[in-house]
């Protein structure tokens, strides 16, 4: 979907009742990647490359040469009906089927991508990031949350490798302007809508400024347990009121602890790995911070499955060369605690990326004499 077709929607349906009270909303995280949904978004311990800045900067200190990320647009919506739902507003242009269709049908969008580039020690991206979720809910007296936001901004982080493939620490800083609400929409307020009062009350818009630091601690050896903290957004990311009626929502606050242990032979990588997020939000249930998966990497080909929030998760990757493209679907939680109501989303990501490692180029020219380089796609790690 358009970043601009997003933004339409959710001007639409957005408009505060003070009558109404706040609807539940799922717990909206900042930033993520394809390939860690597919495996429970369980990536602290090892994430080793360009999504070091998102989840962890400690992994900064493990990349090798000079990475650049072109591109990785990414796209997710709730299934099939997310599409449907979409035609059907643009065939239309109709409020009243909308809402139709909306009708006991939560409806996530999602997408963002990025540019990136890595050296050991150093990451720096330009990214984008968006999130939208609808429910039209209560017979009785039709109710709609909203819960949108779209950001952009700059991130930038350095890492320290403090002892040797065994331990890492590392900060990220970020620049993030965000467009967004979080509100529930009134009967009355949905039948005489008003589309200047609807974007007054729904454009917020803002810019915060976070911090986040990290430390990933790794046994070395043909078998490798790995061990990550990361706590993101410190304090929480709160944003300047610069248009509409207050600030838009901030990003909480993110204590991550995770697990990994990474199995590694020639052709074959298995990578069991667990994340228990919002250490700090003792409000949020116990088993809607937990996430756990596996990744079975065959150099070309990659599979994954997890749980997320109690819920399954599955993802497949494949690279070819210059390009990779990843798929996931997973669940996460609606209501309060874990099995109330899922909503299950499915995202695909287009990666293009090239690297130089010099070590690589340095030592092949050394022993074979070879005055190449290595370009190409680098493997995740």
């Amino acid at each position: 979907m358009k970043p601009m077709a997003l933004t339409s929607l959710a001007v639409l349906f957005a408009a505060v009742s003070a009558a109404v009270p706040a609807a539940a909303f799922p717990v909206a995280e900042g930033w993520t990647s394809v390939r860690a949904t597919g495996m429970g978004n369980a990536s602290t311990a090892v994430v080793e490359d360009s999504d070091s800045l998102f989840y962890n900067p400690a992994g900064l200190a493990a990349v090798h040469g000079f990475n650049w990320t072109i591109a990785d647009p990414r796209v997710g919506a709730t299934g099939a009906q997310g599409y449907s739902i979409y035609q059907q507003y643009q065939q239309n242009n109709s409020v009243s089927s909308l809402f139709e269709s909306l009708y006991g049908q939560p409806l996530w969008i999602g997408g963002g991508g990025k540019s990136a580039v890595t050296i050991p020690g150093f990451g720096f991206s330009a990214f984008a990031n968006s999130n939208a979720h609808f429910e039209l809910s209560n017979p009785a007296y039709p109710t709609l949350g909203l819960d949108y936001f779209v950001d952009y901004g700059f991130v930038g982080g350095a890492a320290l490798e403090v002892v040797p493939e065994v331990l890492r620490i590392g900060a990220a800083f970020k620049r993030v302007n965000r467009t967004g609400a979080q509100m529930a929409v009134g009967a009355a307020t949905l039948a005489q809508l008003n589309t200047t009062l609807l974007q007054n009350q729904a454009m917020n818009r803002g810019t915060g400024y976070g911090m986040d630091l990290g430390l990933q601690l790794t046994v070395p050896g043909p078998v490798r347990p790995s061990f990550g903290v990361a706590w993101k957004d410190i304090g929480g990311t709160a944003f300047s009121h610069e248009q509409g009626i207050g600030a838009p929502p901030p990003i909480l606050s993110n204590l991550t602890v995770g697990a990994a242990v990474v199995f590694a032979v020639p052709g074959l990588k298995v990578t069991p790995a667990i994340d228990y997020r919002y250490v700090d939000h003792p409000e949020i249930a116990m088993l809607m911070k937990l996430g756990m998966g596996i990744e079975i990497d065959l150099l070309i080909w990659q599979v994954r499955a997890g749980l997320n929030q109690g819920y399954y998760t599955l993802g497949a990757g494949m690279d070819f060369s210059l390009l990779r493209v990843d798929v996931s679907t997973y669940g996460v939680e609606l209501g309060e605690y874990v099995g109330q109501m899922q909503e299950r989303r499915y995202m695909a990501q287009v990666t293009m990326e090239l690297d130089f490692d010099l070590g690589s180029y340095l030592r092949g020219k050394s022993s074979s004499g070879d005055s190449g380089g290595r370009t190409g796609l680098k493997q995740r790690r």
